[in-house]
């Protein structure tokens, strides 16, 4: 989406009104909660398990490859959708109000993205974190999009999802996610150096690389569409392409938005 897409017309002129929220104040003081929260994303990528791994990429949703998060989030509405044997009346009023929650969610975003412009993780541990990485420059295990981070688009629009979705089949729907069920396996890229000389003494005595390893594609279980879109937020933060308080920001504003998309007249 473009930098303007945030001056797009919201469904809900309620979540038009919503005040944006604050990112955290910039500062490399390793005491601070802005150093924190991205020295967090620098330290999770070190212990990512290959479970953690798979939830990264299963809630990746690449747009190029993929039917992206707002189409991730439209097969859960089918999901529920077939599992509770709806009505057309119903399916249909499931899919409008996950449609103008998720489009209100990007707008919302998008508009705090582009006002605050707040940096992605590589770029704070690249230059105040970890600048001498032998390795070479940081780099998340996932890709990063080229926007700004503050806050999560990924978080948000799983939240509003969640909160209309549970307004119309309950707080306890519990289901299995197929959507990547049927896809190859995944690829990804472990960063890492070899010496370059026997008995290396120093940085310059290694060169970077990166080592290649495959997972498979399997459904996922939920206990309810708000443990879904808790596992997505989360991984936007093992993935490094987030920090927690984006995420965390960003289920906020999305359950402020599903909300005001449920008090519109349905019926």
């Amino acid at each position: 989406m473009h930098p303007t897409w945030g001056q797009n017309r919201t469904f809900s002129l309620r979540n038009s009104q919503l005040p944006m929220p604050e990112p955290l104040a910039y500062s490399t003081d390793t005491t601070s909660q802005y150093y924190i929260h991205y020295k967090e994303v620098f330290d999770r990528k070190k212990s990512l398990t290959e479970a953690e791994r798979a939830i990264v990429m299963w809630w990746g949703d690449d747009p190029t490859e993929t039917c992206s998060p707002p189409g991730h989030s439209y097969n859960l509405a089918t999901i529920a959708i077939r599992n509770s044997n709806a009505d057309l009346v119903k399916a249909a009023e499931t899919y409008a109000r996950v449609g103008m929650a998720v489009a209100d969610a990007f707008i919302c975003c998008w508009k705090t993205k582009f006002t605050y412009m707040v940096e992605r993780p590589s770029s704070f541990i690249k230059t105040k974190i970890s600048p001498d990485d032998f390795r070479g420059p940081w780099l998340p295990f996932f890709l990063e999009p080229p926007f700004p981070s503050f806050y999560s688009g990924h978080a948000v629009q799983s939240a509003a999802t969640a909160v209309v979705l549970t307004e119309l089949y309950g707080p306890s729907f519990s289901f299995t996610d197929h959507t990547h069920a049927n896809r190859p396996n995944m690829t990804y890229y472990v960063q890492d150096a070899s010496p370059n000389k026997p008995n290396p003494a120093n940085y310059a005595d290694y060169y970077p690389m990166f080592r290649t390893h495959s997972l498979k594609y399997e459904a996922r279980h939920y206990k309810s569409f708000w443990a879904a879109a808790q596992e997505c937020a989360e991984s936007r933060l093992m993935g490094g392409i987030h920090t927690r308080y984006d995420n965390e920001v960003g289920l906020t504003e999305g359950t402020k938005i599903g909300r005001n998309i449920n008090a519109l007249k349905w019926h």
